[in-house]
């Protein structure tokens, strides 16, 4: 996907139309899936559904006092509304309305240079279980020198702490939410506190995340890392990066959207 971002409330709609007045599917570009395949997206989007699962699970929560069998409804509701395919069509459905031919086609020769590929499998493996237990686990140097400078610019380049605050916060309402619908007034009392703070908060994300990439990148060398921040800064590529991006935030947000319906649905079957 070409960015480390380790890692949630479209109402469902509904369209009524005579035959007369339908209108013909858009057509898929012949670019998108090639685009998502290339990215890596559809890989890394498979680590989500553990990662919400251990947050609901681990800690006090409402699920701690929840029967056995009724958890393993939950856990199901889950998986089922953070599976990768649903995210993944859902990036693939903004990507088609938001990234034009022309990035898209650039990200494409940038996914699949020999750089890009490297630089992919390396965020591949860093977001898997064993890539982020070897993470936290690493004694990793974010002393100043050319290598730090470097995945700093890189970091601005792709915007990395807005997404990752995003992300954050997307994954966090589902958590709430997933915990008790009664926590709403907690998320908005969560999203006031971003929108304030915002730029504090990135800044002091900004150092975990450099500390993430000097992981995920540390076998890169410098040249790959140099073409990859020459696509980050180009038109193109930021216009890329912030589609994926935009578009991941929010595929998270429709997946707490479909978490919470149907954890409602298995509470109200459960008073039943």
């Amino acid at each position: 996907m070409n960015k480390r971002l380790p890692l949630l409330l479209l109402v469902p709609w509904l369209v009524g139309v005579t035959a007369s007045l339908a209108e013909a599917p858009a057509e898929t570009p012949a670019w998108l899936d090639s685009l998502v395949e290339a990215s890596g997206l559809a890989f890394q989007v498979q680590q989500i559904a553990p990662l919400i699962q251990s947050s609901l699970v681990h800690g006090e929560t409402a699920w701690g006092d929840v029967a056995p069998e009724a958890r393993a409804s939950m856990t199901l509701a889950v998986n089922w509304a953070f599976s990768a395919e649903r995210l993944t069509e859902d990036v693939r459905t903004h990507l088609q309305g938001a990234l034009g031919e022309e990035p898209a086609q650039a990200a494409l020769d940038w996914l699949t240079s020999p750089a890009g590929q490297r630089i992919t499998r390396a965020e591949e493996e860093a977001s898997t279980p064993a890539g982020q237990r070897a993470m936290a686990e690493a004694d990793i140097d974010i002393a100043e020198g050319s290598r730090r400078d470097l995945l700093s610019r890189l970091l601005h380049a792709v915007k990395a702490p807005k997404h990752q605050l995003d992300f954050g916060f997307e994954v966090q309402r589902a958590t709430l939410l997933g915990m008790d619908p009664r926590n709403r007034a907690a998320v908005d009392q969560l999203e006031a506190q971003l929108r304030g703070s915002r730029s504090l908060l990135e800044g002091i994300m900004e150092e975990q995340i450099l500390s993430t990439f000097l992981f995920t990148y540390r076998d890169i060398g410098s040249e790959d890392l140099e073409a990859y921040l020459a696509f980050a800064l180009s038109d193109k590529g930021q216009a890329y990066h912030e589609a994926i991006m935009d578009g991941l935030t929010l595929a998270l947000r429709n997946a707490g959207a479909r978490m919470g319906e149907r954890l409602a649905q298995i509470a109200t079957e459960a008073a039943h």
